[in-house]
């Protein structure tokens, strides 16, 4: 599946404030450009503040009746983004 960014998401102008991480060999051998950076941390952010919320009940006892489906939402959106709007379902 192609990294693409969502529609309606111009990507970052310039270098989007990534210089150490577009500077970096590893990161300039895959090709990456500030909009690929750029919507691969925002996916991380959500994957991360997903686990986080539900590791630290930051959500209550009361509001997610079923973490696994509520997870697996986010991962779902997470793949929509880096699709570029494009779902498996």
């Amino acid at each position: 599946m192609p990294l693409r960014p969502p529609r309606g998401y111009a990507g970052v102008a310039g270098s989007g404030g990534l210089d150490g991480l577009l500077a970096d060999p590893g990161i300039q051998a895959l090709g990456a450009d500030a909009t690929r950076l750029t919507l691969c941390l925002a996916v991380w952010a959500m994957i991360m503040g997903a686990v986080t919320a539900e590791v630290f009940s930051q959500y209550g006892t009361q509001a997610i009746s079923d973490p696994a489906a509520h997870f697996a939402e986010v991962v779902e959106l997470a793949v929509v983004v880096i699709a570029g709007g494009q779902t498996g379902r």
